[in-house]
């Protein structure tokens, strides 16, 4: 596991959206990579056609999670 979500109530935002943001930059990177590699390889070329939904899917959805945060912690502002 990448980070410890603490059990008690003040959970602290800042340290998972920092791994969060570390793990899309690397998706991102692995990305980049492929497709600057793809058409010296076609072997890389082959493996970007497989994985490239695989790797937008999973940036996506890293994405989803701190966007739903920043929803949630707009409204829990808003509620107080």
């Amino acid at each position: 596991m990448l980070f410890q979500i603490p059990k008690e109530e003040n959970f602290k935002w800042a340290p998972v959206r920092k791994s969060l943001a570390e793990i899309l930059a690397d998706l991102k990177a692995v990305r980049a990579y492929m497709e600057e590699h793809a058409y010296k390889n076609p072997k890389l070329r082959f493996a970007l056609e497989q994985c490239s939904s695989n790797l937008e899917s999973a940036a996506s959805s890293v994405n989803h999670v701190i966007s739903c945060y920043q929803g949630m912690a707009k409204v829990g502002q808003d509620l107080e």
